[in-house]
């Protein structure tokens, strides 16, 4: 839908545009990830760009959802009604996963592994568990393409999903990233406030490197 706006159009035509593309689908929740990249700006693009986005939540009736690294703090202070919006619902802070009884790790591998296709279905277990936690970090990113690519494996060959089928798509289809999972998995040994800081240090770097690699 964003081809038929030019990059050359006014800040209010591109809200405008997106406040009716999320009226027209019905969206109820704006999510903005990765906020600390707003920090990359000079403050007042900084505050222009959170006051946009604060506008169009507003104008399309949607609640906000912010998420990001620590940095992300920093640029929500910035605007008085985003840290209104945020003293109101309250901030989750997501700890790296220590062990494969993590519980939100835990939870989320049980939500993955509801849509299994092929019988018999793999069970939850703090081994399988274990087994996730170190090819992903812990990273709810890393873990759900892992996850996606095993059930589209499992479902193409007609196998059950199995901690081997698991290793093999791993080793076949994610060893571009495997020497970062290990500077994760370094860092992830260590809990401190900057590990989520340092996940985004090794991952920008990793997608630069890619993008490097194709120029």
């Amino acid at each position: 839908m964003l081809d038929r706006v030019s990059m050359s159009s006014s800040v209010e035509t591109l809200r405008v545009f997106v406040v009716r593309a999320l009226a027209s689908h019905r969206v109820g929740l704006l999510h903005i990830d990765d906020m600390q990249r707003f920090s990359d700006g000079n403050e007042l693009l900084k505050r222009q760009a959170m006051a946009l986005v604060i506008s169009i939540a507003n104008s399309a009736c949607c609640s906000l959802l912010w998420s990001g690294t620590q940095d992300a703090l920093k640029v929500i202070q910035t605007n008085m009604e985003s840290v209104r919006r945020v003293l109101r619902r309250g901030a989750i802070q997501i700890q790296a996963p220590l062990n494969g009884d993590d519980r939100f790790f835990s939870d989320l591998v049980r939500v993955f592994l509801k849509h299994q296709v092929v019988t018999p279905h793999l069970e939850p277990s703090v081994a399988l568990n274990e087994l996730l936690l170190n090819m992903t970090a812990g990273v709810p990113g890393i873990l759900n393409s892992l996850i996606v690519a095993c059930l589209e494996s499992s479902f193409i060959n007609k196998r059950p999903l199995s901690p081997t089928l698991i290793k093999m798509v791993y080793h076949e289809q994610f060893v571009s990233i495997k020497p970062s999972i290990k500077v994760l998995n370094s860092l992830r040994s260590q809990p401190n406030q900057g590990w989520d800081i340092e996940i985004d240090k090794v991952l920008s770097k990793f997608l630069r490197d890619i993008r490097s690699s194709e120029d």
